[in-house]
């Protein structure tokens, strides 16, 4: 048993170890920063304010969702119940896409870029296939560092980074995720291959691990090695190799997602229409500003049969605004009427968290919780016991976003430093004997 346990973690660690101190080492860098992606916050602060030559169209005959800027100028999005998505530009395209992009990244910026590419592929950073349809999209580099990427297609922007993005995400993301554009782009074949570089680092993990307490249970003294290097390995494996197991293991999971066969699946598809906006919503019950002063984009919803408008300002702010000017969109005996409504046969439990936030847990197989605002009729949260034990296999044993660990960062980001060190370490001396080859 003990030569299997020593030949297979010889042959599966020479051959993943080097990725395993790869996933480590990037790790580091992970806690600064994941891989850069646009804000939309960002630009509605940057983009201009709703002009009141538009209010005529917003009152004319569409049925919109929602108004919002782009390259193009504004445009009107429209959502009919056939699902299909049409968009209308209140404001007459007078400029090639080329200018209208140049001038809308000049705009977003507040400077001009120093240099523009046509791009008709993606790149190091878009490199997920679902942008494609995006295609071809310029690429702005500005004085600072900073790259912009707006689509000629629709106008939007794709993606911003930084220099410091960029360098992070080479170090940390790129690396720890293997987003490789020629790899990434393939979603599935990046999936499988995530998975299939897990399951043998575990292999190789677990034997060595299986095999050092074997080690120890018979060894006269505590670490049996005499050399430095064979030392180092075995301390740390035994001391650490829990920590790079279960590394290893919450990283599938992250891309693994456990069936309700293992954890009961609660009600959400059960009371979806108590939650969700209707996909559009009639003239007469369009509700409008009295002043479209500061206001950088606008979204209708039928939330539960209340209209509602959602309104983004250019300092970052949102407010709602509804048909009879209640603060509320929801109030409590209105969710508990939906609730017994939809769910009849499931009892609750609803308790509040301040004004605004209410919590509701069912009493149903999977311990279904809803945190809902108020204010704006939304589910700020969901959890039922599938999506409890997915997070905690990922979140909680990946990240250590767990329990109070969650609210206090500096000490989460310590022990991830202090576990990715001591990892560092074994991994890296193991790397060492099996250059030197006196394993």
């Amino acid at each position: 048993m003990k030569k299997f346990l020593l030949k297979t973690h010889r042959i599966f660690g020479l051959i993943f170890l080097p990725i395993m101190l790869v996933w480590f080492i990037s790790g580091f860098f992970m806690i600064i920063g994941g891989f850069p992606h646009a804000s939309s916050s960002w630009t509605k602060k940057r983009g201009p304010m709703i002009p009141k030559e538009i209010q005529p169209h917003l009152e004319g005959q569409y049925t919109s969702k929602k108004i919002t800027y782009c390259a193009f100028g504004w445009k009107e999005i429209t959502e009919y119940k056939s699902s299909s998505r049409d968009t209308v530009f209140l404001k007459k395209i007078l400029l090639e896409p080329s200018e209208a992009c140049d001038r809308y990244a000049a705009l977003l910026m507040e400077k001009t870029p120093m240099e523009k590419k046509l791009l008709n592929d993606l790149d190091t950073w878009i490199p997920w296939s679902h942008k494609r349809p995006l295609l071809p999209i310029y690429k702005y580099y500005f004085e600072d560092g900073t790259q912009l990427y707006i689509s000629s297609v629709n106008g939007e922007v794709v993606q911003k980074t930084t220099p410091k993005q960029r360098w992070v995400a080479y170090f940390g993301a790129i690396p720890h995720w293997l987003y490789f554009k020629s790899l990434r782009e393939h979603t599935s074949t990046w999936v499988n291959v995530i998975k299939i570089l897990c399951l043998f680092s575990l292999l190789a993990a677990i034997t060595g691990y299986i095999y050092g307490w074997m080690v120890f249970f018979k060894a006269k003294k505590r670490n049996p090695y005499k050399k430095k290097a064979h030392r180092y390995h075995f301390f740390f494996g035994m001391a650490f190799g829990l920590v790079v197991i279960t590394w290893i293991l919450s990283g599938f999971f992250s891309l693994h997602h456990v069936s309700n066969r293992f954890a009961p699946k609660g009600i959400k598809t059960d009371v979806a229409s108590l939650w969700q906006p209707a996909p559009w919503i009639d003239n007469n019950q369009k509700i409008f500003p009295s002043s479209l002063d500061g206001i950088v984009a606008m979204e209708w919803k039928n939330v539960g049969g209340t209209a509602l408008l959602k309104i983004s300002s250019k300092d970052g702010s949102h407010r709602i605004i509804t048909a009879s000017g209640q603060n509320d969109v929801w109030d409590e005996a209105f969710v508990c009427s939906r609730f017994k409504e939809l769910a009849p046969k499931w009892k609750y439990a609803l308790t509040k968290q301040d004004d605004h936030t209410i919590t509701i847990k069912a009493n149903d197989p999977g311990d279904s919780s809803f945190v809902l605002d108020l204010k704006e009729g939304k589910v700020l949260r969901y959890l039922d016991n599938e999506k409890r034990l997915n997070n905690f296999l990922y979140r909680g044993l990946h990240s250590f976003k767990i329990g109070s660990l969650k609210s206090i960062p500096w000490l989460r980001n310590s022990l991830l430093i202090i576990f990715l060190s001591f990892g560092t370490i074994m991994l890296f001396s193991g790397l060492w004997i099996t250059i030197k080859k006196r394993y």
